[in-house]
């Protein structure tokens, strides 16, 4: 069975290339996708934030997207999502966790960008794709 979930939100951190296999490279980043709702008891409104671990498998020598995932770098990414659970080894206590198996990822501001729109509430969304390496 296959299914394709789509996301866009902010990377967490800068990605990180993980070890080679197969002539391959997983690039591995976390994406925040936050939303807001209104709690139906109290009436306040709330926001809530869920991390994907994403990790998106290039080719050896195609790594150039690598120097564009950076930390508050809005993105958009689809793939298959796998739930895991597992004891904190810390504290014991069981977690909960999503990752995804990106096939496609595709910026669609860069962080300078989200920066500037922060400051001036005034940037639209831009996708930067045309000026990629690959």
């Amino acid at each position: 069975m296959f299914f394709q979930t789509e996301i866009i939100g902010h990377l967490g951190q800068d990605a990180k290339l993980g070890e080679r296999q197969n002539n391959r490279l997983p690039i591995n980043f976390s994406i925040a996708h936050s939303y807001r709702f209104t709690d139906k008891e109290t009436g306040e409104v709330r926001e809530r934030t869920t991390w994907l671990d994403t990790t998106y498998w290039v080719e050896a020598d195609k790594t150039g997207l690598l120097q564009y995932l950076k930390k508050g770098t809005l993105v958009f990414a689809s793939g298959e999502v796998n739930a895991r659970a597992w004891a904190d080894s810390r504290t014991g206590e069981q977690r909960a966790g999503l990752s995804l198996a990106a096939r496609t990822v595709r910026l669609l501001k860069s962080t300078a960008e989200v920066q500037a729109a922060t400051a001036t509430q005034e940037k639209s969304v831009a996708e930067i794709t045309e000026d990629l390496p690959f």
